[in-house]
């Protein structure tokens, strides 16, 4: 019982994502005239995972299965995401080179694995496994850019700070996800694995907030 108990309010915890999201929401329209395209993208994904999160969550009360808006979410993550790397990657890499194909190739998989493989109904885990991949190759290449100082933009530290959150959390989201797939796992288990991926998104959303917030300040 007092097992129970405390699983419970570490869940409740976790729940704090939604509260992030929306002071993350609050600070984005407040710097929005100051913020830079690739930071303005990122704004706008934080509006688009809050909108998800909140319909996901009535979807659950109300129709007991909310996958359907997770589906929504892998390909838009995917989309703007990917638009965000697109504008601060290093024009010489592999990635920039190639970025439309290799883009539209991911977003096809992703639509043809919810339509034909892994239908809305269902957890999408191959795609939602793919553009962790995806997003952690681009969070890779921009770490290992290196820029002279007259190449860098006003807001390279941000970016950077961003890169490195992206990278924290797709990495160990990942992680999570491979382990709780290879190892049996009983009820409490998966929901511990669930409850850290929360946690680990829930620090990438501050590391974003620290950046708009620097931005918007100086």
């Amino acid at each position: 019982m007092l097992w129970h108990s405390i699983q419970q309010e570490f869940f409740h915890y976790t729940s704090i994502t939604k509260w992030v999201m929306v002071a993350l929401s609050v600070l984005a329209i407040q710097r929005w005239k100051v913020l830079s395209t690739p930071l303005r993208i990122v704004a706008v994904w934080i509006f688009f995972s809050l909108f998800i999160e909140l319909g996901a969550s009535y979807a659950r009360q109300v129709y007991r299965n909310n996958l359907a808006w997770y589906h929504a979410y892998t390909l838009g993550e995917l989309l703007l995401l990917s638009a965000f790397y697109s504008m601060i990657l290093d024009k010489k890499s592999f990635i920039r080179r190639y970025f439309v194909p290799l883009t539209a190739a991911f977003i096809f998989l992703v639509v043809f694995n919810s339509l034909f493989i892994q239908v809305f109904d269902t957890l999408n885990s191959y795609s939602k496994s793919l553009v962790q991949i995806v997003l952690i190759w681009y969070a890779v290449d921009f770490a290992f850019t290196f820029w002279d100082d007259h190449d860098k933009p006003f807001y390279y530290n941000e970016l950077r700070l961003i890169n490195s959150g992206a990278l924290f959390y797709y990495c160990g989201s990942l992680f999570i996800f491979l382990f709780s797939s290879l190892v049996p796992l009983n009820e409490d288990g998966y929901y511990w694995m669930w409850d850290l991926n929360m946690v680990l998104l829930i620090i990438f959303l501050s590391m974003v907030f620290l950046a708009l917030y620097r931005t918007g300040t100086k």
